[in-house]
């Protein structure tokens, strides 16, 4: 897996370098275009092959984040 200063901040990557960045397996993208309550950035095709701009994708990363971040713990109280 990548780590995030290596990921450029602009242009667009093949869904195969998005996958490796984010560790999960190629497959699970499409499955991701399919559900849009998780608003994945959705692919940009040029010659018939699909990519995904970085900027978008970087952006998703922090707002899946905070989300995570911000739901309650477990039994409504923090862990200590």
């Amino acid at each position: 897996m990548s780590t995030p200063d290596k990921a450029p901040d602009e242009g667009f990557a093949p869904d195969r370098i998005i996958a490796e960045y984010l560790g999960i397996h190629p497959k699970s993208l499409p499955r991701w275009d399919r559900r849009p309550e998780l608003g994945f950035p959705a692919p940009v095709f040029l010659n018939g092959r699909k990519f995904r701009s970085w900027s978008a994708v970087k952006a998703w990363i922090s707002r899946a984040a905070v989300a995570h971040a911000s739901k309650p713990k477990f039994g409504g109280e923090a862990a200590a």
